[in-house]
């Protein structure tokens, strides 16, 4: 069954709330371009999320195994956390389509 928009609505707020994050530490520590790269990458991978067709095989894959304890939002976990909130920080060259593909190992162990 492929996901409603909805989810897709959802991994996308969350990557923006990262996003919005790594932004406010940008502003903190302005001589870090990490800070910075990191937010435009999670920036970019909100915006592929919402561009993906519902059908989207990275979609379904990460619906199928998340769980958000009925909140509306994407709960992502620790280690899901620590992975999205490090994307293209330490290595410029992340794309998002391995990340997605990422997600729902690591939504899976949380």
């Amino acid at each position: 069954m492929a996901p409603d928009r909805a989810f897709q609505e959802m991994l996308a707020e969350y990557l923006e709330s990262q996003a919005s994050w790594r932004e406010m530490k940008a502003e903190d520590y302005p001589e870090d371009g990490r800070n910075r790269r990191c937010a435009e990458g999670l920036k970019e991978a909100a915006s592929t999320v919402r561009s993906l067709a519902p059908q989207d095989e990275r979609l379904v894959t990460l619906e199928g195994v998340h769980d958000d304890h009925d909140t509306g939002v994407f709960w992502a976990g620790e280690e899901t956390s620590l992975r999205v909130g490090r994307f293209r920080f330490s290595d410029p060259s992340e794309d998002v389509d391995s990340l997605l593909k990422e997600l729902p190992s690591l939504v899976a162990s949380n």
